[in-house]
């Protein structure tokens, strides 16, 4: 991200099938989108969870949009991660530099 601050936009698309983006900055999560991409799949992903022993996870919206943190340190790197329980998902995302 390099040493610069300012606002950080993750612009994400979980298609279809939902998947859910986290961003960690400095040590902290600074973005959960929860699971986004289609309602019709919520069924689908209660039972992937649950057979992962995790609980249930509402769909949070459509699969595409964006969401942003504050960048307020010199700290360079930051960790995206793509949670995609469903067998043959696709996802995207671009992490920005900050603004």
């Amino acid at each position: 991200l390099g040493t610069g601050t300012g606002t950080v936009t993750l612009t994400y698309n979980g298609y279809d099938q939902p998947d859910k983006f986290q961003v960690f900055f400095d040590g902290a999560k600074v973005i959960d989108t929860g699971y986004r991409g289609g309602s019709t799949w919520q069924t689908a992903i209660d039972e992937a969870l649950a057979a992962r022993g995790l609980p249930s996870e509402t769909i949070a919206g459509t699969g595409t949009g964006t969401a942003t943190f504050t960048k307020s340190t010199a700290s360079r790197y930051a960790v995206v991660r793509v949670y995609a329980p469903l067998e043959g998902t696709a996802w995207a995302f671009i992490l920005g530099c900050p603004v």
